[in-house]
């Protein structure tokens, strides 16, 4: 007659395997880096293109405005730097990315600069996308290979196989001497001197809006995204740099007045 195995000895495989499945994901992922996504090319070039426009500014402090696309389109750096007399770049890019562009943001700002920052109500309800995910091991490696420990695993285990396969595929796809960092034709991207959208894309006004109400009607809890938040507070206020908050620019729609929406927006301004 056999007789069972320790449950010790179960529970050792088991976490042999979660650590060989570990492994291989972060083989992976490394594997990946740096792999060329055209999905990603237009929001790189904007960030190229607005982080030079803050060097170029860089000996005097400067206005900076930052969130998503609602301030990439529709704010304009320009009319700022006009009306206040300070220098000022719009460095607001993709909502998508989630606060991503918070640590990026990081590399750009010195003391003495102040920060807009105009988070769209998505940014409150989560701090990293798969989309930010795809951008970092596209077109951001190095911000990968600078993660400490805690956040590198976390990055790899928040991973999903939908996007590594996207980045595989292409990779599969591409030319072998593709380069995704070669000229940018700025009349595609339109972005001035100032890091301002010139050119706008026509898109579709309602889903936005039932993207936005779906968020203000049930949103949920994301204490993560609220500490990420705190951080980069902390940081700017540890570095000299001011932060003013605002709501998000939007045109104004009946269901922003409706309780539900009105308590997401009172959650936002206790925070």
């Amino acid at each position: 007659m056999k007789l069972p195995r320790p449950r010790t000895t179960f529970f050792a495989g088991l976490l042999l395997g979660l650590l060989a499945m570990f492994g291989l994901n972060a083989a992976w992922v490394e594997a990946l880096l740096g792999t060329p996504m055209r999905e990603q090319e237009v929001t790189s070039d904007w960030f190229i293109l607005k982080e030079r426009a803050m060097a170029e500014k860089e000996d005097k402090p400067r206005l900076v405005v930052l969130g998503g696309s609602a301030s990439h389109y529709g704010i304009s750096a320009r009319v700022l730097e006009e009306e206040l007399g300070v220098p000022s770049v719009n460095l607001a890019t993709h909502a998508g990315l989630g606060l991503y562009i918070l640590e990026r943001a990081k590399r750009q700002l010195k003391p003495g600069d102040t920060v807009l920052l105009v988070l769209e109500y998505q940014a409150y309800e989560r701090e990293i996308t798969q989309l930010s995910y795809e951008f970092v091991l596209s077109r951001d490696p190095e911000h990968f290979r600078q993660l400490g420990w805690l956040d590198w695993a976390r990055f790899i285990l928040s991973l999903e196989l939908n996007t590594l396969a996207d980045l595989s595929s292409n990779a599969r796809k591409l030319p072998h001497d593709f380069r995704w960092d070669g000229p940018i034709e700025e009349s595609r991207v339109d972005v001035n001197a100032w890091g301002d959208q010139t050119g706008h894309a026509e898109h579709n006004q309602q889903a936005d809006l039932r993207d936005v109400i779906a968020i203000l009607q049930d949103p949920e809890a994301n204490i993560d995204t609220k500490e990420a938040i705190r951080e980069f507070l902390q940081w700017a206020q540890a570095n000299q740099v001011r932060v003013v908050a605002t709501w998000p620019n939007r045109l104004i729609q009946p269901e922003y007045l409706e309780a539900p929406a009105l308590a997401f927006a009172q959650q936002v301004r206790d925070f």
